[in-house]
């Protein structure tokens, strides 16, 4: 699915915030646009919506019908719930998804020998998606992380989380 690395989609994205014509240069599209190929065709078309943040949550869903509502379905506290809060959201509901997903995902690792340091790095990436107030891993983790992972952590940032 070569339409993702597309110039005027890259173009579209950036008019629209989510990408700066900084951090469009953080991404390979080469490796993204082989990796596109690699995933079956139904989450080829689901990743450029979930990069775009057209996804299934309340702010979406009332663009797609404005009978629907646009507040988060698990908490009270959110009156527009977008991608950002899904992961953040304080309902007990939702922090036991969180908790699951990060297991399930460990456990998928793990299965593929992933090192453990990379391992460590994405986790410790993932803390900052659920509180934000941790700040970027950069600050925490450019001291004690090898000069790859840096290089992954600082392009991650720049692109947002």
């Amino acid at each position: 699915m070569e339409l993702i690395s597309l110039p005027a989609l890259r173009a579209y994205w950036s008019s629209k915030d989510r990408l700066s014509e900084q951090s469009i240069h953080e991404v390979d599209w080469l490796s993204l646009a082989c990796a596109m190929k690699a995933f079956p065709a139904n989450l080829q078309l689901w990743t450029p919506k979930h990069i775009s943040g057209m996804t299934g949550v309340g702010k979406s869903l009332a663009i797609w019908n404005p009978w629907a509502k646009s507040s988060c379905p698990r908490c009270s506290s959110c009156q527009v719930e977008d991608y950002l809060h899904v992961p953040r959201c304080s309902a007990p509901t939702a922090a036991a998804e969180w908790s699951k997903r990060h297991l399930a995902f460990r456990i998928w690792m793990q299965t593929r020998q992933t090192a453990p340091e990379i391992e460590a790095v994405l986790f410790e990436y993932l803390k900052t998606v659920l509180q934000p107030s941790l700040g970027v891993p950069t600050v925490r983790a450019w001291s004690r992380q090898p000069h790859l992972f840096q290089s992954a952590i600082s392009s991650q940032a720049k692109l947002g989380a």
